[in-house]
């Protein structure tokens, strides 16, 4: 480490320099009986540092301001005396760990990230010092004399091994091994933390005000059996926290907002009951972390980004009869078991009215869920029972989940049906539809709406998707490792995301649907199979909206002279208008896309590595890119008698993309119809080029060597004279 000044001896006098913007203004290891006075250190990363068995020195009257770390960092040494110092607008002011008896006086200390941080150190006297918009926190450290300080021009009441006890107006409170102490009525701002008890019990915190405190508003470490009551605690980092096995503690009748934590409690178990309080605006309104055997009862949590959150192994604790109102995720509960979630009311949730991410074996009972976009979403989830939910809207999400016990909840006035490793059954009333593992469902003539998704197949076969009317939802349909099943004749309208979205399912027959929305930001079918980081890559990062345009080509004689001449396909017949993308596949084989309007999008149809397809009748026409990209070593499809007219940039590019026939289409008014570039091998035969030809189209593009790109042609042979009858 560089330093200003570097002491490696004894009995020197450091007097009116200027050190700044070294790594450490003055360095001082294994030296003692220096001073250092009258010297202004700004700017450093540490303004002094004593390393190891730096003893008896004397810091005194030094402008010490604006270091990045510490203002004075004291490492395992000891004696030292510190006085009569300006330690402002450092990261933290004083840093002592495993250093004692040290004197600390008579200094102005502001502004600092902490003022003092007292770690692992004992007999260290801390005297007639003013803090302004800090203060001093005490760690692991004890039989230090602290007294006659201010904090904002209020005494700083530190207590150690006192008892029975009510503390008069203070500007900072700290109490260490103490019992039975009355914290009352007070008013703490602009401090580190405004009450901290370490190790104390049996106290009560009440009727205080604690605000724009930089860490916790109170903080207890283990301690227990205290009560903190009828405060109010906002813009803190923590209004309350708890850590390291404190128990029997009670925080009840508190208003508590704006924090970035409400409540926060680490690794504290048995009997903690978090009650009747007001938690609103905060990020985190109340978060477990590994903690165990908590209630959360009867509180009201409005407008938090997460109301109630449990992380990290926190188990056995129970969350029930509590208010969620407007939270962006009203009960998330990541990787943990064996919590009870029961009887709450969560309205209104951005994301989820609960989330479990990771969770295991999980009760969630008789709980009122209303206007969330998704009321539970199980995600890599095992074995948890939800039981006898009522939602209005929203319904259920399941991703990568097994084995739970989904049973007897209500979905807008119906039964939401959730099938797992079932088979053979029609699905009669149905407010929403979760198939896990199943096989030979039929679903047909339901309306689905108002929810997260309208009907979900994973890892389901052979099913029966028919006639159904699915508006409203935030997704249309998911089939995720599903095959072979039927959808058909449904109508998705007015969907958030995905009309329908297939990922790693293959050999599904979608035919007859009118998938359609009317806003500006979904899209219509996507393929996705295996490789979820090229769907990242290439449709996720580059968003793009279109204006609604309320085209539907269904009303068009164009659309009814098409429905005349058209055989049946696996995809048949949708109308695909206005979305970022049309039809997407990714890592997929053997699809047939057929007899589609696919137009207004930005991109019509994309392969990316995706072989043996079928891409025929269709009309693509008008879109804002691409009317067909092949991208990424997409092999063996046949392209063939469909329209593709008008698009903005090209009817068809090839990418990287091989042995694909293009036959019999009608390329018409786009601005460049086909394109290529490193793609070899592929067939372009009999296609109509806009205009009556005798002579063979050359197809212009480029092809990579050693590298280096080159241009190149493909030629079209023989094309077509006249547009083909699609």
């Amino acid at each position: 480490m560089d330093a200003g000044i570097e002491i490696h001896s004894k009995n020197n006098k450091i007097i009116g320099n200027i050190l700044a913007n070294n790594d450490e203004g003055i360095g001082i290891a294994y030296s003692s009986d220096n001073t250092i006075t009258r010297n202004i250190i700004s700017n450093n990363d540490y303004g002094i540092r004593f390393f190891i068995n730096s003893n008896n020195n004397i810091i005194l009257e030094n402008n010490i301001k604006s270091n990045k770390f510490r203002g004075i960092r004291l490492e395992t040494s000891y004696s030292n005396i510190i006085s009569h110092n300006n330690i402002s607008d450092n990261g933290n002011g004083l840093y002592l760990e495993n250093s004692n008896n040290n004197i600390i006086s008579d200094n102005i200390i502001s502004n600092n990230g902490n003022g003092i941080d007292l770690i692992s150190s004992t007999s260290t006297t801390i005297l007639n010092n003013s803090f302004f918009n800090d203060g001093l926190q005490i760690q692991d450290s004890y039989k230090n004399t602290v007294s006659n300080n201010m904090v904002n021009g209020k005494p700083l009441i530190y207590l150690e091994e006192e008892s029975n006890q009510k503390i008069d107006e203070a500007g900072q409170i700290i109490l260490v091994n103490c019992n039975n102490i009355t914290i009352q009525n007070q008013n703490l701002y602009n401090i580190t933390y405004g009450i901290l008890l370490w190790q104390s019990n049996n106290c009560l915190i009440a009727g205080n005000i604690l605000y724009s405190n930089d860490y916790d508003g109170i903080f207890l470490h283990s301690s227990s059996n205290n009560t903190i009551r009828g405060n109010t605690i906002s813009n803190n980092n923590n209004g309350i926290a708890l850590d390291y096995y404190g128990s029997n503690n009670k925080i009840i009748d508190n208003v508590i907002s704006n924090n970035s934590y409400g409540v926060h409690l680490y690794y504290s178990s048995s009997n903690i009951n978090i009650s009747r309080n007001n938690f609103s605006n905060n990020i985190y309104g109340v978060q477990l972390f590994d903690s165990h055997d908590i209630t959360i009862t009867s509180n009201n949590f409005t407008n938090n980004y997460f109301g109630a959150s449990l992380w990290q192994f926190s188990s056995n604790n129970s969350i029930f009869s509590n208010n969620f109102l407007n939270c962006v995720d009203g009960i998330w509960l990541n990787n943990v078991n064996d919590n009870f979630i029961f009887r709450n009311t969560i309205i209104g949730s951005e994301f989820n009215g609960i989330w479990l991410l990771e969770s295991i074996h999980n009760t969630i009972r008789e709980n009122n869920i209303i206007n969330c976009r998704c009321s539970i979403e199980l995600t890599d989830s095992l074995i948890n029972i939800l039981l006898e939910n009522t939602f209005v809207g929203g319904g259920i999400l399941v991703y990568n989940s097994f084995h739970n016990t989904i049973s007897n909840n209500i979905v807008n006035s119906k039964p939401l049906v959730y099938l797992e490793d079932r088979s053979d059954i029609i699905v009669e009333e149905a407010g929403q539809v979760i198939l896990i593992n199943c096989e030979n469902i039929t679903v047909q003539n339901k309306e689905l709406f108002n929810l997260i998704i309208g009907i979900e197949l994973w890892a389901t076969d052979y099913c029966h998707i028919i006639n159904n009317k699915l508006f409203d939802n935030y997704h249309g349909s998911w089939l995720v490792y599903s095959n072979n099943n039927t959808f058909s004749g449904n109508v998705i309208s007015n969907y958030g995301e995905w009309g329908i979205y297939l990922f790693s399912s293959n050999d599904n027959s979608i035919s007859e649907n009118n998938i359609f929305i009317e806003g500006n930001d979904g899209k219509g079918t996507f393929v996705l199979n295996k490789n979820a980081t090229l769907m990242r890559t290439y449709f996720f990062k580059d968003i793009f909206q279109i204006p609604k345009l309320y085209y539907n080509l269904k009303n068009s004689i164009d659309y009814i002279n098409l429905l005349k001449n058209i055989d049946s396909y696996p995809v048949l017949w949708n109308d695909i208008l206005n979305n970022r993308q049309g039809i997407t596949l990714v890592d997929c084989s053997r699809n047939k896309i057929s007899g589609n309007n696919i137009s207004n999008n930005k991109d019509g149809i994309i392969f990316v590595i995706s072989c043996r397809n079928t891409i025929v009748g269709n009309n693509i026409i008008s879109n804002k890119r691409y009317g067909i990209l092949i991208i990424e070593s997409s092999k063996n499809n046949d392209i063939s008698r469909n329209t593709i007219a008008r698009n903005s940039e090209y009817g068809i590019y090839l990418d990287d993309s091989f042995f694909n026939k293009i036959k019999n289409n009608n390329f018409m008014e786009n601005n460049q119809s086909a394109f290529f570039e490193a793609s070899l091998f592929n067939r372009w035969v009999r296609n109509y080029w806009s205009k009556f030809r005798i002579l063979p189209k050359p197809i212009f593009g480029k092809i990579k060597i050693d590298s280096i790109f080159i241009p190149w042609i493909n030629i079209d042979w023989r094309p077509a004279k006249k547009p083909f009858s699609i």
